[in-house]
């Protein structure tokens, strides 16, 4: 009997704004389908599964994840830098962003620059990867 395909790997996404979300998750999906911008997307890569939220993230916010680009050694290049206080963002490149937000006057956060979304860890109630099927939020995006 044929071995079922492993289950696509759901992805964590750390609390936060919703377009530092949006640009986490884009950032591993890039780098799981190795390109080096969103625009070079075709479609979501198999061994990835993002819920009907994320992919409503990742439409709102298209217009930021246009300007994200990944090195040659999947590092970001461009990525966004989010203040935890006053949750303004700006873009980012490979430089160091500095120590205090200067987005908002008279913040004191510190901003840091969004990184990629991690694979979930396996969770017990789930099927092994023997059992197929997606689950009912699962969505499959075509960028």
């Amino acid at each position: 009997m044929p071995k079922a395909p492993p289950r696509p790997t759901q992805l964590t996404v750390l609390d936060g704004p919703p377009v530092a979300q949006a640009v986490s998750i884009a950032l591993a999906v890039m780098r799981a389908a190795r390109v080096r911008s969103w625009s070079d997307m075709d479609a979501l890569p198999p061994d990835i599964a993002i819920s009907s939220d994320e992919s409503t993230l990742l439409s709102q916010h298209a217009d930021v994840l246009a300007c994200l680009r990944l090195t040659e050694k999947w590092a970001s290049a461009a990525s966004v830098a989010v203040c935890p206080d006053c949750g303004r963002w700006i873009l980012a490149g490979r430089t160091p962003i500095g120590q205090r937000c200067r987005m908002t006057a008279g913040c004191t956060g510190k901003p840091h620059k969004v990184a990629p979304a991690r694979k979930a860890k396996p969770d017990a109630n789930k099927p092994s990867d023997g059992e197929a099927g997606a689950e009912a939020g699962d969505v499959e995006v075509v960028v």
